[in-house]
């Protein structure tokens, strides 16, 4: 089995999100909540990341990079899901 040729473009993937329910920030990435979890996909020129936000003890937040894929490797699955994004396991 080959690999699958990718035509995903940045505007492509905003709009399937979108359409799933994602929101966009002020920022231009997209954000949505599930299960209480805030959770973004970083919208960059070639890439995105898909992020989640930490809430520490002291009350501070921070985004954490969960997975990352190039819109080259993106594809829709036959069930509308987006394949492609590679886990961040950190060094």
């Amino acid at each position: 089995m080959g690999k699958v040729k990718s035509d995903m473009t940045s505007s492509k993937f905003v709009a399937w999100a979108l359409s799933r329910g994602w929101h966009k920030d002020k920022y231009g990435n997209l954000q949505k909540e599930t299960g209480g979890k805030k959770y973004r996909f970083k919208i960059n020129p070639t890439s995105v990341r898909r992020e989640v936000n930490l809430i520490f003890k002291d009350g501070g937040r921070e985004w954490m990079r969960l997975s990352t894929a190039y819109y080259k490797d993106m594809h829709l699955t036959a069930d509308g899901k987006m394949s492609g994004f590679k886990a961040f396991y950190g060094k």
